[in-house]
Parts: C-alpha cells; structure tokens; sequence
C-alpha cells in the first residue's frame, strides 16, 4: 500500500486528478493519459476539452483518443531525435529556434493488426501513432502501442449513443448564471 502511494505520488496523479475533476464537472467529458515512466514507474497527464477527441466502440466504452497538441522544436528533437522529425523542424533546430511550436497529432485506437502472437510494439492491442500534425510525408515520429488502453475518460451522463458527455454541472450553472 506504501509502495503504492509512493508510486501514484512520484507519477503526478494527486496534482492531475483535480484538474480532471474540474475538467470532468465543467465540460462532463475529461482525459487523463496513464503513461509507463522510466523513473517514476508511472506518469499522469491531463487534456483540456477542446485538445482531444474520442471514440467509442460497440459497448459505449471508450477505446479511441486523438490528442492534438503543440511541442516546441526542442522537445521534438530531445524526444523523437533529429532523424525522425520532419526536414522543416530540423531546419528550425539547426537556426537555434528551439522554442517553436509545432503542432503535433497523437492517435490511440485499437490495433487492426493485432497479434497476440507478436510481442513487438506496434502489434499490441492499442496502436499508437504520432505525427507532425502539418507534414505530409506520411512519416511518424513514433509508432507504438499499449497492451492496455492508456487514457482514462470520465463521462458526467450520457443519452443514447452520444460520446460526449450530455449533461454536467457546468452546463446545468450556465443557464442560472446568464440569467
């Protein structure tokens, strides 16, 4: 249990988890990504409404998550490295542009090539691909995937087969707020 809340404490979730539940009660939809961490075993990131987009499956359950997102030229390159950004990026580290932002695309979804079979990483059950959202040379700068689902989505109430949240006490406020 000690290990346990060293692990949650070290991986962020007590700082992430009220912004989620801000997210959660404001909007009714919120996204918190749970990421394998090198030195902290696990990592926690929130996304604010607006930056993501989900899909669900046959069960309501989420199972696809698109982030959107802006990284500077320097985490670009200190991350992915200078052989798999794009020649445009490259460009802007070489002139010292460090802290350009440049849009990038993260999409989680369930792997059609799937294979139980396989234990490389981008035959897992949840492929995931990143990209330079204004390139269009098709190449990623990661290519991987997850055994399990890693973004946990909170949904306040839902009607029918909506994916987003339909109701929440944000939107409930608003209406008594303007009035």
């Amino acid at each position: 249990e000690e290990r346990m809340r060293a692990i949650l404490v070290d991986g962020n979730l007590y700082s992430m988890a009220p912004v989620a539940l801000g997210e959660h009660g404001l909007f009714g939809t919120a996204a918190m990504s749970q990421l394998d961490d090198f030195d902290n075993v696990t990592r926690f990131y929130t996304h604010t409404a607006g930056s993501y987009m989900i899909a669900q499956n046959d069960r309501h359950v989420v199972d696809t998550f698109v982030l959107e997102r802006e990284r500077t030229v320097s985490q670009l390159v200190s991350q992915y490295g200078m052989d798999k950004v794009s020649s445009h990026v490259r460009n802007k580290a070489e002139r010292n542009q460090g802290q350009t932002w440049i849009p990038v695309t993260q999409y989680i979804a369930p792997n059609p090539k799937y294979n139980p079979e396989d234990q490389s990483v981008v035959a897992m059950p949840f492929m995931s691909v990143v990209f330079e959202t204004s390139t269009a040379d098709g190449v990623y700068l990661s290519e991987s995937g997850f055994e399990e689902f890693p973004v946990h989505v909170a949904r306040f109430a839902l009607t029918a087969e909506d994916v987003y949240s339909t109701n929440s006490p944000g939107m409930i406020a608003l209406g008594d707020i303007k009035g």
